[in-house]
């Protein structure tokens, strides 16, 4: 009977990573990530951080892109608000999201991910689930420029994640999943054991157009432009790694790799002083210790497996929250109904 078992065991587990036509209906092959580099010289690490101030603790709920104008600091939350910090305080200045129950719908009231300003001082937000919009600070007026149900060169925008603006207006933006049309897959945890679908796109504000900038990114992430603008780097976030997309110059139209084999998950990028990029790392990654995609990253076989199975877990809960959109589906997956303990943290002097 042992045997038995274990044979049926291992029957569902080939199924599941062998059937063809299972969701997630996305792509699995062999790939790898380069080795991290050594923690030494620039990289060596530090405590530049540690005297980091934490604010409004408990008041904002998943803060994710920062961006300043004319001295004030600017970011949004999992409810779809755009907010400044004025005076120490608080303050919301418009909701880009769409009528929900709470911050347990996300999905419906949408969010506010990578944030960035234009020349002209209009800020430019990433809603993963509806797309970009421009949003005037001094009023709170909004427009949505660009909307994720209109396939782009034949695949749907699944998470719109970034966006930086170029001084002739033009827009770059990138979306972490794209799919094809039907294919209904929203979730990071499970798309990044996939094969890189991720894409940067430039929008074309007089033509009303998205071109194709780079396609199949390992979960394209944040992005900035060159102090020339003379390229773009993005952040290819399960490689672990910056892609650069040559804007002007004899290399334009062509893309490389910008810089490999980081210590860590790189996230969000900043243009600081002296023409530096400041790179979030929401992961570290070393030689002793890599993570688990750079072991599974050969194994195609291994990760759709995974990835169904993160899948087909998930599914009970969505259906939960479809049904009963209220605190049920956050209370079954953490025991709590509460907010999220998240905050803004200010470093004094830092870049």
């Amino acid at each position: 009977m042992g045997c038995f078992k274990i044979l049926i065991v291992f029957t569902v587990i080939l199924a599941i990573a062998l059937l063809p036509g299972l969701p997630p209906d996305l792509d699995f092959t062999p790939f790898s990530t380069k080795e991290p580099m050594e923690l030494s010289g620039s990289m060596a690490p530090n405590d530049l951080l540690n005297g980091a101030e934490r604010l409004f603790e408990g008041e904002i709920d998943a803060p994710e892109g920062l961006a300043v104008w004319n001295g004030t600091l600017y970011t949004g939350n999992r409810q779809g608000d755009i907010l400044k910090i004025v005076d120490g305080k608080m303050v919301k200045i418009t909701n880009i999201g769409h009528q929900c129950e709470g911050y347990w719908e996300d999905r419906k009231c949408g969010r506010v991910v990578g944030i960035n300003f234009d020349s002209k001082g209009y800020l430019y937000a990433a809603d993963p689930y509806y797309g970009i919009y421009k949003i005037n600070v001094d009023t709170g007026k909004f427009i949505h420029l660009i909307k994720t149900d209109v396939p782009i060169e034949g695949k749907t925008v699944r998470v719109a994640n970034s966006v930086a603006v170029a001084k002739d207006g033009t827009v770059y933006w990138t979306s972490s999943i794209c799919t094809n049309p039907g294919v209904d897959v929203e979730d990071a945890v499970v798309a990044i054991f996939a094969d890189g679908n991720g894409r940067l796109f430039k929008y074309d504000p007089i033509e009303k157009t998205n071109k194709v900038l780079i396609d199949k990114i390992n979960f394209a992430n944040g992005l900035a432009l060159s102090p020339n603008e003379d390229f773009i780097v993005v952040s290819e976030t399960v490689q672990c790694r910056l892609l650069r997309y040559w804007l002007k110059g004899p290399k334009q139209g062509s893309a490389d790799v910008f810089i490999d084999g980081l210590p860590g998950i790189p996230d969000n990028i900043h243009l600081i002083k002296g023409g530096l990029f400041e790179v979030s790392l929401a992961q570290p990654r070393t030689k002793q210790q890599p993570l688990p995609i750079d072991s599974l990253a050969p194994y195609p076989l291994v990760r759709r497996f995974i990835a169904r199975v993160l899948y087909y877990l998930e599914l009970p809960f969505q259906t939960i929250q479809e049904f009963t959109p209220t605190h049920t589906l956050e209370f079954l997956l953490t025991g709590s109904t509460t907010l999220t303990s998240s905050s803004l943290y200010f470093i004094n002097g830092f870049a």
